[in-house]
């Protein structure tokens, strides 16, 4: 019996350098190594003290925590709520029905993270559907039904965000595939799941050249995605 192969298994490994790995000590216990994203976790829920000191893999000396570019990034992004998100909102609320307001709601994830290429795909009767697309070469997508076996789906079921390069699990490469059609410039992928109360209605992914999602860009998807779902089932 003949077996059609994937797509994953045929397209060449995507290569890219090894994303930088960290380790925190506050002069008495030393914790690590961890990747960057669960390191911006731990600061911005106050799990990481100001006072720790920190060390990447590849670095020989320790460095105080607000003289590392990620953890100053983060800082910066905190006044998000009162700024972005109100003017996302206020943008949202132009829009003149629904369909128009994950429209808009897509252009604004894209230009928050600088992203390349973006959709939106949304649950129906019928399955999820990619319904808006946003970048070059994007506009073959639409009308395009998932798989209910996708693994980046299957992550919005669970009310999981994505962000990350394409070789750092199976549900970041359906990402990088979907959006890029296996285009090596493209460094990440992002997917943040539309919820509304408890009910998924649909995802934004997201890619981008040249460097990969970072994780305030997390915080700014997270908090956009909670804006889209809100003035969406407000309608």
């Amino acid at each position: 019996m003949s077996v059609q192969l994937p797509v994953l298994s045929v397209l060449p490994p995507y290569r890219q350098k090894p994303p930088p790995l960290w380790f925190v000590t506050n002069g008495t216990t030393t914790v690590g190594p961890v990747r960057t994203s669960l390191l911006l976790r731990g600061v911005a829920h106050g799990r990481v003290p100001a006072e720790c000191r920190i060390r990447e893999l590849t670095w020989k000396k320790w460095r105080a925590l607000h003289d590392v570019r990620e953890v100053r990034a983060l800082k910066r992004k905190s006044s998000w709520d009162l700024t972005t998100a109100a003017r996302a909102a206020n943008l949202l609320l132009r829009a003149t029905d629904r369909s128009e307001r994950l429209l808009l709601g897509l252009q604004a994830a894209v230009a928050l993270t600088s992203a390349s290429a973006g959709l939106i795909h949304c649950l129906g009767s019928s399955g999820p559907v990619i319904r808006y697309v946003q970048g070059e070469r994007m506009l073959g997508l639409l009308g395009q039904r998932l798989s209910p076996r996708d693994p980046a789906l299957n992550a919005a079921c669970r009310a999981r965000m994505l962000l990350g390069s394409p070789d750092e699990g199976e549900a970041e490469r359906s990402l990088w595939l979907r959006l890029t059609a296996g285009d090596s410039t493209f460094r990440g992928v992002a997917m943040v799941p539309l919820i509304h109360r408890t009910r998924l209605f649909g995802a934004i992914e997201l890619g981008r050249r040249e460097h990969a999602f970072r994780a305030e860009d997390a915080l700014e998807l997270a908090r956009l995605a909670t804006v889209v779902a809100e003035q969406y089932a407000a309608y």
